[in-house]
């Protein structure tokens, strides 16, 4: 076509109804996405983030059957119009969970799939599966099994396969969600790449604001199917209010430089804590951070000891291994009873197989693990289901009644409780459910299908809980208010709480202990203020502080023995290292 300017996105008066609901999902949306672009699109669940993407995929309403009014144009088309392959060399989607994307059974098959349909020439395909392959860093991988790979890797070879593709438009729905945090770095720099050097248009949804702020050009806030905000990136969070009023968490560093405009300015909003770490670096309130960081600070109380009945959970000189692969190697930890622990790592580092152990689901190659002060044996799962809720990575697999309010109710027949009305109706308020109970499950959005699979162990009042990335595809207000039930129960119950996630904001503000599991074995533990502290470390380990912890980390460089963690307590620690230079009115950012 004649003028024709890829990546280029037009969106005019778009509104869309699923089959049977009364309400739209997208509402009346004009929107303009110039060639070259890198936008994120961000907004609570069910504010219409993926509904819009499927449109500017061209699989609604052609795919996903439903009522659309106006129309989207890409590369100068109307893509519904298109025929699928032609859609997809326009705009290729890459979607929340890799198991709907990747079908091959190896790797560089799955990739030179799309280009294999396109008709290619066999040199062309080899050209773009090589080169895929090497800007998403899984060339190693080219001959694996993609049902041996792990989430994250899984992540990374349907971003491949869509690149193959050549798509202009790019649109990746939490494309990081299942990836540690440094390879979800690494990803967005291949993003950022494709979109600079290239030229591709990219469309992120992410409810990980803080990871991928400096990464875009423009944000675009999304609220109830509409348009509530569109601004550059630098301008997006200079007013607050609508990201409040939608539950969207702004980026940590924003709102620590709203708290402090004596020492930040109002001239250029860091987005990151590398920004915000420049700006200090040389001015009194740096030095005075960076001094705080260095306090010695008292020894936290030890631990349940190791497999005297006080842990909840013990793993004694484990060792597992799937065929020739090694993944733990002698691995000794514990969990105290009570405590809130977290499970960190690189993906595929073994910290699901370590839960998977304590269930009985998985038996170790080597050594023994004791559940509740019990030891594990094969095929007793049971034992540890009557007292061990396990919630998996994926809610789906967790999820087979009819209705919501079945699902919540099997959880009581199943332990023999009885029902309680006021408990039930607690818990669909928290997790966002009290207005889906009658829905299908399967109908509802992946992140409520997480909390309402979360909400049904809740309900069995089990001793301990296994949680499998619990925020995953949580926006901010239902990740909090999910975490602090959790918090609630812990208190109320005396449960025991081990989360093995990516997540390391809610590893920050609700976790007692971090164990950081690299190479087979426990590489870090200890209070998150602490393990934070060891940037270099953690590096090794593929994980990047919260932003508050590695700012302070980065002004105190290898000296650092503690981090904040939150806005609130580095405010304090400001106040409190130069009370001289600094108002004390910040807290509460």
């Amino acid at each position: 076509m004649s003028g024709r300017r890829p990546g280029s996105v037009r969106v005019e008066r778009l509104s869309y109804w699923y089959p049977g609901a009364a309400d739209a999902a997208l509402r009346d949306i004009d929107l303009t996405i110039e060639p070259g672009e890198f936008v994120l699109l961000a907004g609570a669940s069910g504010s219409g983030k993926s509904t819009l993407a499927l449109a500017l995929a061209g699989l609604i309403p052609n795919r996903i059957p439903g009522r659309l009014a106006g129309q989207v144009v890409v590369d100068g088309r109307i893509i519904a119009a298109l025929e699928p392959v032609e859609a997809a060399r326009c705009a290729g989607m890459v979607f929340q969970n890799p198991d709907d994307q990747v079908l091959q059974p190896v790797v560089e098959a799955e990739v030179a799939f799309g280009p294999e349909n396109q008709g290619l020439t066999a040199d062309e395909i080899r050209r773009r599966v090589e080169e895929a392959l090497a800007v998403t860093g899984i060339s190693g991988l080219r001959r694996s099994l993609t049902p041996s790979l792990s989430g994250g890797e899984k992540q990374r070879v349907a971003i491949a396969a869509t690149l193959a593709m050549g798509p202009s438009l790019l649109l990746l729905d939490e494309p990081c969600s299942d990836l540690d945090p440094q390879g979800a770095q690494q990803v967005l720099g291949v993003l950022r790449r494709l979109n600079r050097e290239r030229g591709v248009t990219v469309v992120l949804i992410e409810h990980r604001i803080d990871e991928v702020a400096s990464w875009v050009d423009r944000v675009v806030l999304l609220g109830a199917g509409g348009v509530v905000l569109d601004r550059p990136v630098r301008e997006a969070f200079v007013d607050t209010t609508p990201w409040t009023a939608e539950g969207v968490a702004v980026p940590e560093v924003v709102r620590l430089a709203n708290a402090l405009p004596e020492v930040f300015g109002t001239s250029r909003t860091p987005l990151s804590s590398k920004e915000a770490a420049d700006h200090l670096a040389g001015r009194p309130e740096g030095a005075a951070l960076a001094a705080s960081a260095t306090l010695p600070v008292p020894s936290p109380p030890r631990s349940g000891a190791s497999g005297d009945g006080r842990a909840a959970f013990h793993w004694s000189s484990v060792d597992l291994a799937f065929g020739a692969k090694q993944v733990l190697r002698g691995l000794t930890a514990d969990v105290e009873r009570g405590s809130w622990t977290a499970l960190a790592g690189p993906n595929g580092s073994g910290k699901t197989s370590m839960a998977a152990m304590a269930m009985g689901l998985v038996t170790p190659t080597g050594g023994s693990v004791e559940t509740l002060g019990r030891v594990v044996r094969r095929g007793r799962i049971s034992e540890q289901a009557a007292r061990v809720g396990y919630l998996f990575q994926s809610a789906d697999s967790m999820l087979f009644s009819r209705t919501v309010a079945q699902e919540l109710s099997f959880g009581h027949r199943w332990s023999g409780a009885g029902r309680d009305p006021a408990e039930e109706a607690e818990l669909l308020s928290v997790t966002g459910l009290a207005g889906v109970r009658d829905r299908d499950p399967f109908t509802l959005s992946h992140g409520q299908r997480q909390r309402l699979a979360l909400a049904a162990l809740l309900s069995r009042g089990a001793e301990a809980l296994l949680l499998d990335e619990p925020t995953t595809g949580q926006d901010e207000a239902h990740a909090q208010a999910f975490l602090s039930l959790l918090g609630r129960v812990r208190k109320q119950a005396g449960s025991t709480l081990v989360m093995i996630t990516h997540d390391m904001r809610a590893v920050a503000r609700h976790a007692d202990r971090l164990v950081v599991i690299l190479d087979g074995t426990v590489h870090l533990a200890g209070p998150p203020a602490r393990v934070f502290a060891h940037r270099e470390q953690l590096q090794a380990a593929h994980i990047v502080p919260p932003p508050i912890a590695d700012l302070h980390g980065r002004l105190a460089g290898p000296e650092a023995r503690r981090v904040a963690l939150t806005v609130d307590e580095l405010v304090r620690d400001l106040v409190t290292a130069s009370p001289g230079s600094m108002a004390t009115g910040a807290t509460g950012a």
